[in-house]
């Protein structure tokens, strides 16, 4: 073969110059992409090619290396943001636009593809210019919202930070207000007209990133780390850290909504989450939640807030209220944390590690404020308050985020695998109850009150690790450093049910599991047949006393007692913790309830443990009045009352059914996801539950999808996002074997349809197809009727957007529309029809015949420059 002369040093000298001289040069970048790479067919797969591009503009080949990086990284940057708009626009004051071609480029995906890959080899050999040039402008409406203070940082050199914004604007506005006074003149009537205009400018909010900017950064960092098309060169995800909170923050905003945004943000964070190794997950979860201080990650300022603009995208403004309390803040961050992990989280790792950091924070929570037990000398009152108050704002949300993930089956399939992160914190939670009720005697009521709460809750989680059904002898040996505080906690708790609940736990460690909740029952079984006149004549001493009074207990009947007390364990928890929080047990002795003194809320919850049905049954209809009415204890006591309902709705008598599915329906603005899963497993799956005759169980379908469509009407803004699972459900319903079932559920389609503002998308096709085999198919009568008024709806509703929304479905319902006209016999169903026909009558002169609005313009001062 022709081997390969090297080339003479005086021709590579010369090309050097010349290769720096043409990338320096506006659009030298494009030009050399062009010259080597559209000599190909399939260019974007030339992978060989697109690397040599990528290494010709990284390598440095001069001595000033800064303002070469700084003419390369400006060319660079641009086309990420000018992508869809073939490389033509110029945006920013850089020496020349990167896209500036002379005509469209055919193949955008190159360019994209060729400046990833420039970005990440910018980063790999010179990280501080690439973040200065390139990943700082891309990231500048989000980096504006962040607390940069002090000197400027060496990385945001070319970025206008907040403070200088905010001066900028507000220097702006004070030349403006001194313009408009210089130039004040005339009579009293503009004068006066001047001040109103200047009072309307005032109340305007201050728009810091608007909607096209902010929309354009998400993308381009959607391109740069999640797009398909990058995908074997993305950039590396640890470069988002810096505003991941940022991201954070503005999903927290955006995701009850439909806003366009929702779907790549929501990418970006699993993406972060997934892919990050130089943070630990904790760490995250600590800056998501909480805004905790982390080392490379900003903070969002008190100052700006993300609203929604005008065209439904989302901008950043001045912040126009006082604040949100700290503790709401938290707790709409952890929800919003809880819906991301729940749709993007698919293998439950994720889910896992914010159960084991929530564990860590509660621990370290406890451990400071127990440390902490006065003001040191070097910190102020002030200090010391919101020191306190931010443990206990901390404390408060990772109980209420750890009792939502502990009944998430992949975290209790986890625990039961690996319980070491649990167990350690058990053991913490234990021993200091331990020492606590060992020292009881110091203590005032209101902490006597909070430790047997957190008791409570610590050993209703040892009881669900223990209680596993494939629980083996290898498993037991981590329990056993638990043994010691337990044995404490049993001889020395004044509360008779957590003395209980702690015997039962320590047998069953102790005994490997061998003495459970099973063998204890047999052997009060047997200690009920042998005392069974006894227990007759103390029942007929107790109905003579004037208050309730819960007798403790022996060692042998210690079971039947429990199942006299309460239908279910996690029934009697609700109770009991609620009782607890009130403070009403007693220090000592038998527990007595005083009903005089309970309040609307504890009585229903003391009622719901009834094993009368009546009884019981009257207190779900109690919880739900109380809800719909806004009962504040009610409001405290919702995680209670919901697992109250979830467990009812179970029960095969109709009475305690409904009055739970209806105490659902109004907890639906509380707990939309979970009410409405309920509920549509409910309506989806009653036939093969329950037992009965046909037109019991129909009747039963019908007031579930009442209740249904009440719950959706009360979850507002957003309804769209569970749009697609409730019209499923509903149609699914018109399939019934019951003709009033499959009247009802077009029913719930029309009424759906209306909340909807008729904005159902895919589903038009589908709910057209639906009632067209009805009205030609179905013998009920009631069905037709349901189908026609469906379809006359949704004709009035669309007005005169119906031809374009329907297209070409338009000829098949107007033929529909006659044929059922024709034939049909009902009255009813042909006035629906003319109602129909009416409508889409209407819709067509709308739009063959638009009106012609005849006005004139008139500008009295100032005259538009067209």
């Amino acid at each position: 073969g022709i081997s390969r002369v090297p080339p003479p040093s005086w021709l590579k000298r010369v090309c050097i110059q010349q290769l720096i001289h043409c990338l320096t040069r506006p659009s030298g970048v494009s030009a050399l992409m062009r010259a080597i790479c559209d000599s190909t067919p399939d260019t974007g797969a030339d992978w060989s090619k697109l690397d040599t591009v990528a290494r010709l503009i990284t390598h440095v080949h001069t001595l000033n290396a800064e303002q070469y990086y700084h003419n390369i990284c400006s060319q660079v940057s641009h086309p990420l943001v000018l992508i869809e708009e073939h490389f033509f626009k110029s945006v920013c004051s850089q020496l020349v636009d990167f896209l500036n071609l002379s005509k469209p480029s055919p193949q955008p995906n190159l360019y994209l593809t060729v400046a990833i890959l420039c970005i990440k080899a910018l980063h790999e050999k010179k990280p501080l210019m690439c973040m200065r040039y390139v990943l700082d402008i891309i990231m500048k409406p989000l980096l504006i919202s962040c607390n940069i203070v002090g000197q400027r940082p060496v990385l945001y050199k070319e970025v206008e930070l907040l403070h200088e914004k905010l001066d900028k604007l507000f220097v702006s506005s004070a030349l403006q207000e001194k313009s408009a006074h210089s130039d004040k003149g005339g009579d009293t009537a503009s004068q006066e007209s001047i001040k109103e205009e200047e009072k309307q400018e005032s109340n305007n909010v201050i728009v810091i990133v608007t909607e096209e900017e902010l929309s354009k950064c998400i993308e381009t960092l959607h391109r740069c780390f999640v797009a398909p098309q990058s995908e074997m060169s993305s950039l590396p995800i640890d470069l988002l850290a810096s505003v991941a909170p940022v991201l954070f923050c503005l999903h927290q905003k955006i995701y009850p909504s439909s806003c366009y945004l929702k779907q790549p943000v929501h990418e970006l964070l699993v993406k972060f989450l997934t892919g990050c190794k130089r943070f630990s997950v904790r760490e995250i979860y600590s800056a998501f939640l909480f805004g905790d201080k982390v080392d490379e990650m900003l903070t969002v300022s008190d100052k700006v807030e993300f609203v929604f603009g005008p065209t439904g995208g989302v901008q950043l403004q001045i912040c126009v209220d006082d604040g949100v309390d700290p503790l709401i803040k938290c707790e709409e961050a952890g929800d919003c944390l809880l819906e991301l992990l729940d749709a993007g989280d698919k293998s439950g790792d994720l889910t896992y590690s914010l159960f084991v950091a929530l564990l860590t924070v509660l621990t370290q929570s406890c451990t400071g404020s127990k440390q902490r037990t006065g003001i040191e000398p070097q910190e102020s009152a002030g200090d010391f308050f919101n020191n306190f108050a931010e443990h206990s704002n901390k404390s408060v949300v990772a109980i209420k985020l750890l009792a939502i993930l502990a009944e998430n089956p992949i975290i209790q399939e986890r625990i039961v695998k690996d319980p070491s992160h649990v167990i350690h914190f058990i053991k913490y939670m234990l021993d200091r109850d331990a020492n606590f009720l060992m020292k009881e005697d110091d203590m005032d009521d209101t902490d006597k009150d909070l430790d047997l709460e957190s008791l409570f809750l610590v050993l209703m989680v040892l009881s669900v690790v223990i209680n596993d059904p494939g629980s083996t002898n290898a498993r037991w040996e981590p329990f056993k450093e638990l043994i010691k505080p337990l044995k404490v906690i049993r001889q020395n708790v004044t509360n008779d049910e957590l003395k209980r609940f702690a015997d039962k736990l320590y047998n069953t460690i102790v005994t490997h599991g061998v003495v459970r909740e099973n063998t204890t029952q047999k052997t009060a079984q047997k200690a009920k047949d042998r005392n069974k006149e006894s227990k007759k004549s103390k029942e007929k001493t107790d109905t003579k006393s004037a208050k309730v009074v819960e007798t403790e207990p022996s060692e042998g009947d210690e079971e039947d007692y429990n199942c006299r007390t309460s239908p279910s364990v996690s029934e009697q928890d609700s109770f009991h913790s609620c009782i607890e929080e009130e403070g009403d047990c007693p220090s000592g002795g038998p527990v007595q309830l005083d009903f005089k003194k309970l309040s609307r809320c504890e009585q229903a919850l003391f009622d719901a443990c009834a094993n009368e049905l009546p009884v019981r049954g009257h207190a779900l209809i109690e919880f739900g009045k109380l809800i719909k009415e806004g009962d504040k204890e009610a409001q405290r006591h919702k995680n209670h009352i919901i697992r109250v309902f979830q467990e009812n709705i179970r029960h095969t008598d109709s009475y305690i059914y409904l009055s739970s599915i209806d105490g659902l329906a109004a907890m639906a603005n509380i707990f939309p996801s979970t009410i409405l899963h309920a509920l549509l497993d409910e309506f989806n799956g009653i036939r093969s539950r329950r037992n009965g005759s046909e037109d019991e169980i129909s009747q039963l379908k019908m007031k579930v999808g009442e209740a249904l469509m009440r719950a959706t009407k009360s979850l507002g803004d957003i309804l769209p996002s569970y749009k697609t699972t409730l019209m499923n459900s509903f149609l699914s319903g018109t399939k019934d074997i019951d003709p009033f079932v499959r009247a009802s559920s077009l029913s719930n389609v029309g009424a759906l349809c209306q909340l909807l503002g008729f904005r159902v998308g895919n589903h038009m096709t589908e709910i057209l197809y639906c009632v067209r085999c009805i009205v030609h198919s179905d013998p009920s009568v009631e069905v037709r009727r349901s189908a026609m008024l469906v379809l006359s709806l949704l004709l009035e509703g669309l007005g005169k957007d119906a031809l374009k929304v329907l297209e070409g479905a338009v000829l098949e319902v107007y033929r529909t529309l006659k044929a059922v006209y024709q034939r049909e016999r009902d009255e009813i169903v042909k006035i629906h029809v003319h109602l129909a026909l009416e409508e889409l009558e209407r819709s067509t002169l709308n739009f063959l015949f638009p009106k012609l609005n005849i006005e004139k313009e008139i500008y009295v001062l100032d005259v538009p420059q067209s």
